[in-house]
């Protein structure tokens, strides 16, 4: 049985609250819906999503964002949330999405399109925030509980996900990841299923109210750290165990940018994210970065930092690529169809 992480007689070193969802809300679907293509090309799918976006029953919440990948492509995206599966399958039989996803008029575009369908169980994610502005899969929750106690430790990630309490969360795909030999994607529409126990982060970061002397701290000692270790575990999957990592730069619905990113991160286990979380020097700059602008403040931030987690149950998944380069999210290391 596994045990908790949490020291004896823990007093956390500074507040942080979890989205408290209610106890119907049992499984949020989460769609990550990308484009990678010229400028032209991404003009006509933003026209066209953000019309699909608009049809009843809508996302709970839509969030957009862009990141150029290792490969050099321009990728922009949409975050949208729903509150169920029934909910989200009435949106994609009317809205005209899913006619329009599997037209073979995809397959000849500039474009490479992709979607990462998420279904995540109320019981295997966790949410953490230093403030109580609500973002992500917490604006679909009724609000914040008090400040949690599981925080500020090695393992307060774990202890804070329900299924932790009987569920090691071991992947059977094995320990560690392998790469397949590249295939050409191009011109193809290929669907990947992944192994039970990945583990997904979106980790952010809003700088929005900083005051002047926070925001050269942020920007000059802990931002340019943050990008090293988010560059780092993209480019060393497999001495990490991340699958796929895009550090995003997050914009509004109408594409203006914000003083706001996030990474977004699968990990072959969340044993793998803990891994490097703890131990791997890349990520202790950025915790050591983080915690020496905290004490230069004196513990007085208005940085705004968040995270979600899900560890992803077998099946009920869509991980689904259209024309794009064969180095796209899951495409290098789990058998396509």
């Amino acid at each position: 049985m596994p045990q908790k992480n949490m020291p004896k007689d823990w007093t956390p070193p500074y507040p942080s609250w979890s989205a408290d969802f209610a106890a119907s809300m049992e499984e949020l679907v989460i769609a990550y819906i990308g484009a990678q293509a010229s400028a032209d090309s991404l003009l006509k799918f933003h026209k066209r999503l953000q019309g699909f976006l608009s049809i009843a029953p809508v996302p709970a919440n839509v969030e957009r964002a862009a990141y150029t990948d290792s490969a050099g492509y321009r990728n922009e995206v949409y975050i949208c949330y729903w509150p169920d599966r029934k909910t989200y399958q009435r949106w994609l039989e009317s809205s005209g999405f899913d006619e329009w996803w599997r037209d073979d008029a995809r397959l000849d575009e500039a474009s490479g399109y992709w979607r990462e369908l998420i279904c995540a169980r109320r019981e295997r994610l966790e949410t953490l925030f230093s403030s109580k502005d609500a973002a992500g899969m917490a604006r679909l929750a009724p609000g914040f509980g008090g400040e949690i106690k599981e925080h500020g430790y090695w393992g307060g990630m774990r202890d804070r996900i329900e299924d932790s309490e009987q569920d090691d969360f071991i992947s059977p795909y094995g320990p560690a990841l392998r790469p397949l030999a590249e295939v050409a994607s191009r011109g193809r529409r290929m669907s990947v299923t992944p192994p039970a126990n990945l583990c997904l982060i979106r980790s952010a970061q809003n700088w929005t109210a900083c005051h002047a002397e926070e925001l050269a701290i942020y920007e000059n000692d802990v931002h340019p750290v943050l990008i090293e270790g988010m560059n780092y575990i993209r480019d060393n999957p497999i001495e990490t165990g991340c699958v796929s990592c895009r550090f995003m730069d997050e914009l509004t619905l109408a594409g203006e940018p914000q003083a706001k990113t996030f990474g977004l991160a699968f990990f072959l286990t969340i044993g793998h994210l803990e891994a490097w979380a703890r131990s791997h020097p890349s990520h202790l700059a950025i915790f050591q970065g983080f915690h020496k602008m905290v004490k230069r403040l004196n513990f007085q931030l208005d940085l705004k930092l968040w995270h979600e987690v899900i560890v992803l149950p077998a099946g009920g998944h869509l991980f689904e690529y259209i024309n794009c380069h064969p180095q796209t999210g899951l495409l290098p290391y789990f058998a396509a169809d």
